[in-house]
């Protein structure tokens, strides 16, 4: 998979430009721009945060890692299956829930 444009972007009207000021594309809506320049300049960030909290969970219990923040399934184990957090993860970094 090749990398994408580095960030951050940029609007000018309703075209996206990349650091480099090369057009991305025609969005069809500023407010569709907007967003899309919003998400794409934070997603590291909250990228970042996610793996910060995953495993803060409550200890105890005998468990000797920390548990997730939002499914409390132990690390060793892993996620619950309908946990939130692993599911964003997963969308985030493209992968498939575990």
């Amino acid at each position: 998979m090749t990398e994408h444009t580095p960030t951050p972007w940029h609007i000018d009207q309703v075209e996206l430009f990349d650091t480099f000021n090369q057009v991305l594309g025609l969005i069809r809506t500023t407010a569709n721009a907007a967003f899309i320049v919003r998400a794409v300049n934070c997603h590291v960030d909250l990228l970042a945060a996610l793996e910060a909290v995953e495993w803060k969970g409550p200890t105890g219990s005998g468990r000797r890692l920390g548990s997730c923040s939002m499914c409390y399934g132990n690390q060793a184990d892993g996620h619950a299956p309908d946990c939130q957090l692993a599911a964003a993860l997963a969308k985030a970094k493209e992968e498939a829930p575990a």
